[in-house]
């Protein structure tokens, strides 16, 4: 059984889509379950008729609580299933491949792995998805500190929505959290690179083998008011936290530099995502000497081209000007 975990806040505009997309029949070995994060807009009635639709198909709805919330909500609302139950989160303003719910729903029942990887398309809010033909998935088994090292040097994607995880996983993940002094599943605090702590957490602590296949399953929609995408300082200091928050975890010898250049790249990110604003000047100063601290360590020959072009623009100030043009355009 496979549970797909959809939250959804405000997504009138894409909700039909990402739903349509499933192709839930049924007679599928799926089930659908929405969580309606305090929608103000037409999602709820969206989530309500689609599971009056759908014997296999149940809505939550949930005061406004973020992302994290909504995904632990739906994690709860799964149920035990043991070894044979799995999860996959889909962000409601995306879409999965044609056919994909029956590639993952046969891979579960043939891999003894902890969770499967997959491939992505991003496609433009407007357009549609460019797939590829779904083959006999070539699927291959690697180790969860293989797969950690790989996301530090971008070999893999650590996006939550890139996963079908089997529930047993999960449940281990969340027991190895309270453990840490935590508590449940996703980790609210964080708005942006909170897959990255994710993915740290789950490779370090509940995960020991991946299934990774070379199929494209999962549409990813870029839009301008993603968090991503735009200027947000709260953003900007989630991934401040998150990146700092993963230093707790020690890496063997050989993942230590990738690991700190894979941070490097991000905090960049992070400070272009706080914008150029009076009111993010602090927020900047902190990740620039954030930035600083780490390239001393790594040292300016340890960093790759791109990553040296970008540290000199931001300590010459050409990179602030560049910023704030590119907010400045209409």
């Amino acid at each position: 059984m496979i549970d797909v975990i959809i939250p959804a806040y405000n997504s009138e505009k894409y909700l039909p889509a990402c739903l349509d997309s499933l192709g839930l029949c049924d007679d599928s070995n799926a089930k659908v379950i929405l969580i309606d994060d305090g929608s103000t807009d037409g999602t709820s009635a969206i989530c309500d008729a689609f599971c009056a639709e759908h014997a296999n198909a149940c809505a939550i709805h949930c005061e406004n609580a973020g992302a994290a919330a909504a995904r632990n909500a739906g994690f709860a609302a799964s149920g035990n299933q043991g070894q044979d139950g799995w999860v996959w989160f889909v962000d409601s303003d995306d879409v999965v491949a044609p056919g994909s719910l029956a590639v993952l729903e046969r891979l579960a029942a043939e891999t003894d792995a902890d969770a499967i990887h997959f491939g992505c398309t991003m496609f433009d809010d407007g357009c549609a998805p460019i797939w590829g033909q779904h083959a006999i998935p070539q699927a291959r088994l690697i180790g969860g500190a293989d797969f950690l090292s790989g996301t530090y040097t971008f070999t893999y994607d650590h996006y939550l929505y890139l996963f079908l995880f089997r529930k047993s996983t999960l449940e281990r993940l969340v027991d190895w959290r309270i453990g840490h002094g935590a508590s449940d599943l996703c980790d609210g605090s964080f708005s942006l690179l909170e897959d990255v702590v994710f993915c740290e957490e789950l490779m370090q602590g509940a995960c020991r083998t991946i299934c990774l296949i070379p199929d494209v399953l999962y549409g990813y929609r870029q839009t301008a008011s993603s968090v991503s995408h735009s200027v947000n300082a709260g953003a900007a200091d989630s991934a401040l936290r998150a990146l700092r928050y993963i230093d707790r975890f020690d890496v063997p010898d050989v993942d230590r530099k990738p690991k700190a250049l894979m941070q490097i790249a991000l905090l960049f990110n992070a400070y272009r995502a706080a914008g150029q604003g009076a009111e993010a000047a602090g927020l900047r100063k902190e990740i620039r000497r954030e930035i600083e601290e780490r390239v001393r360590r790594v040292g300016l020959s340890g960093l790759s081209g791109r990553l040296v072009a970008r540290y000199v623009a931001l300590e010459s100030g050409l990179g602030d000007v560049l910023l704030k043009r590119r907010e400045e355009r209409p």
